[in-house]
C-alpha cells in the first residue's frame, strides 16, 4: 500500500519509483502495489502522461512499462467538486490476469475518493480428475490404474 503527498519532492518521487524496482527484484510470483499515487495528470485509459519525459508522472508511467506492471484502474477514482476528476488511486500487479472485475464504487463517508473493488486472482489447488483404468487380457484382470493417485496394481 503506498500514498504519495500531491506535492512532494523530487527525492520522494524517485523513492516511490526505487521502491517498485525493489518490490520487483523480489523472488515472488505475485506483486500487487495499491495506493493514491496522486499523479492526476496520467491517463490510466490508455497508460500515458502528457508531459515530458522528466516529469514525475511520466517517469512513473515509464517505470511500469520498464518493469512490465499492470496497471488496472482505468476510471476517475477522485472527485472534488472544486478539482478535476482524476484516477489516483492505482491497483498495479505483474501480471494482468491477477485482478478480475474491478469496479468503482461509492465513497465511504465524506470521503472524496470512490472505493475500489476487484478479485485477486492467485493460485488455487486444481481438482485432479481421477479415472479408473481396468485392463483385462484374456478374461483375467492385469491391471488396475487409478489415474491422478499413486495407485498402480499390476496382477
Amino acid at each position: 500500500m503506498v500514498y504519495r503527498l500531491p506535492n512532494c519532492s523530487r527525492d520522494n518521487h524517485d523513492h516511490l519509483r526505487s521502491l517498485m524496482h525493489n518490490v520487483t527484484k523480489e523472488n515472488t510470483s505475485h506483486i500487487m502495489i495499491m495506493g493514491d499515487v496522486n499523479y492526476g495528470e496520467i491517463n490510466c485509459k490508455n497508460g500515458t502522461s502528457p508531459n515530458a519525459l522528466t516529469n514525475p508522472a511520466t517517469a512513473f508511467v515509464e517505470t511500469l512499462k520498464d518493469l512490465y506492471l499492470h496497471q488496472h484502474t482505468t476510471e476517475r477514482t477522485h472527485y472534488r467538486a472544486d478539482q478535476h476528476q482524476n484516477t489516483l488511486d492505482l491497483v498495479i500487479t505483474n501480471a494482468e490476469c491477477m485482478v478480475d472485475n474491478l469496479a468503482i464504487n461509492a465513497p465511504v463517508g465524506k470521503s472524496h475518493h470512490l472505493c475500489i473493488t476487484f478479485y485477486f486472482m492467485c493460485y488455487t489447488e486444481m481438482p485432479v480428475k481421477k479415472t479408473l483404468t481396468i485392463s483385462i487380457t484374456q478374461g483375467r484382470l492385469c491391471r488396475y490404474e487409478a489415474i491422478g493417485t499413486d495407485n498402480v496394481l499390476d496382477l
